[in-house]
């Protein structure tokens, strides 16, 4: 059975909130969490600087562990994309990178106007009484090859073959699980939306996979702190810094005043004259030696 009815809000296809739509399979790599998309987020797998590392690395593993000749190898390498003739789609590309009328690889540059997260915003988010870092995706903003975000808002009718373009919606990671929020002011619902995929699993339900599909709610507190119009509640002041205790001053001694010499002063040469030796030799009562 098709598990795609698990994207939709509270898992109907028919939903009157249809542009609340929970893309499975994101980027530019198209990482798709029934597969190798599991353990990240979509705003993970929108930044190329974030994500190539981690398809660079699965190409390369998957080549180096494939036998046969050079094009099984490739083969093996690009398996994550093969639905859809992704196999055959990716050699063409290579072939094509290679090229016959100019030197290999000469045709890969980079293209003005096309940032690392493609469009995608990197804000500071209020949620449960937490202040959170939170990406906002509006498909409008895409940059590079649009043609998708282009396309009708009100297509993906159940059974159509096509996905609903979704609406601007946040995403959030917490407590190992990947939010997504869809708040009214920008779907046009008369309510916030919000669902959540625990990390490492399909958002798809499907049995024999416990805890997988995403969990929906009709409601949210997410506020965009660079957003005025969302009236977010300033969060609380920092507590004050504690501050020392004074300490005690020493009680302060007064100094005794110097001695006064009291009487007339005399000279050393009184002094000594004073003493006088006696005809014995001694001074006074004391011998002197």
């Amino acid at each position: 059975m098709d598990a795609n009815y698990g994207l939709y809000p509270f898992w109907d296809p028919s939903t009157p909130y249809a542009r609340a739509y929970w893309t499975p399979g994101i980027g530019i790599f198209q990482y798709d969490s029934a597969g190798v998309g599991a353990p990240f987020t979509a705003a993970e797998l929108m930044d190329v600087q974030y994500i190539a590392g981690d398809v660079a690395a699965g190409m390369a593993s998957r080549y180096c562990a494939a036998g046969g000749d050079d094009y099984s190898r490739r083969a093996a390498a690009w398996q994550p994309w093969s639905a859809l003739g992704g196999i055959g789609k990716s050699e063409a590309l290579f072939q094509e990178m290679q090229g016959t009328d100019a030197p290999a690889w000469s045709r890969i540059g980079l293209v003005d106007g096309i940032e690392n997260a493609g469009g995608m915003v990197p804000r500071t988010c209020v949620t449960g009484g937490q202040t959170l870092p939170c990406w906002y995706v509006d498909p409008s903003r895409a940059q590079g090859a649009n043609w998708w975000a282009q396309d009708d808002p009100s297509g993906g009718r159940p059974g159509s073959g096509e996905a609903p373009l979704p609406a601007p919606f946040y995403v959030v990671k917490r407590d190992g699980f990947e939010e997504r929020h869809f708040m009214a002011i920008d779907t046009g619902y008369p309510v916030n939306l919000s669902g959540r995929r625990r990390l490492g699993l399909n958002a798809r339900p499907r049995d024999g996979q416990p805890g997988s599909g995403i969990e929906w709610f009709d409601s949210s507190d997410l506020c965009d702190t660079a957003r005025p119009e969302l009236g977010c509640t300033p969060p609380p002041p920092p507590p004050a810094p504690k501050t020392a205790p004074t300490p005690h001053a020493e009680p302060v001694v007064p100094k005794a005043p110097a001695p006064v010499l009291r009487g007339a002063p005399v000279t050393v040469d009184e002094m000594l004259s004073s003493l006088r030796l006696s005809p014995e030799g001694s001074l006074g009562s004391l011998r002197v030696f």
